[in-house]
């Protein structure tokens, strides 16, 4: 954008969009997998948000690569 001598408001105003815009992807992501559990599973969910999604993807690595290899394989 800067090299096509946008303003520096049209340039913040596309980087707010763009971050409100991940932000709702991110919050809906992890709704729809929450909402994915019945209710008798979903409080063996290990979060429920953005933030604690990513720390159950960190403390866990191993098992979802491994799950994630496994899934892949069987297509």
């Amino acid at each position: 954008m800067k090299q096509n001598d946008e303003s520096e408001h049209n340039i913040n105003a596309f980087v707010k969009t763009f971050d409100q815009e991940v932000d709702a992807f991110k919050f809906k992501g992890i709704k729809a997998i929450v909402n994915y559990h019945s209710s008798h599973f979903k409080d063996l969910l290990e979060f429920n948000d953005w933030k604690t999604a990513m720390k159950y993807l960190d403390d866990n690595k191993e098992t979802v690569f491994k799950f994630l290899l496994e899934e892949h394989n069987d297509s």
